[in-house]
């Protein structure tokens, strides 16, 4: 197998607005207590876009946890939404480094 490959992309609107969906495996690096390079890590991301930032979340698990671990991380990536903007949003252009 690759260092990584997609094995999911799709979008959808929610609520009008585009969500990305996707889902990939990444070779994991070897490390001293799992020597082996044929470890993979398996990501599930969704992804949203307001005023030209993209805002996501990503989840992962070793792929030999997938089937016990999957299910859950698929539906939290699905249940990724952004709030509707209030008084107190600060948009990215306004101040970049605020994350809170």
């Amino acid at each position: 197998m690759a260092a990584s490959s997609v094995l999911d992309a799709h979008s959808s609107d929610v609520d009008g607005e585009p969500y990305w969906y996707y889902e990939y495996l990444i070779r994991k690096s070897p490390t001293k207590t799992a020597p082996d390079s044929n470890l993979y890590r398996h990501y599930i991301s969704s992804t949203a876009e307001r005023d030209g930032y993209l805002y996501s979340l990503s989840a992962s698990t070793l792929s030999k946890q997938w089937d016990a671990m999957g299910p859950f991380l698929e539906k939290t990536a699905a249940s990724f939404r952004l709030l509707p903007p209030t008084e107190n949003y600060v948009p990215p252009y306004k101040d970049p480094w605020r994350f809170w």
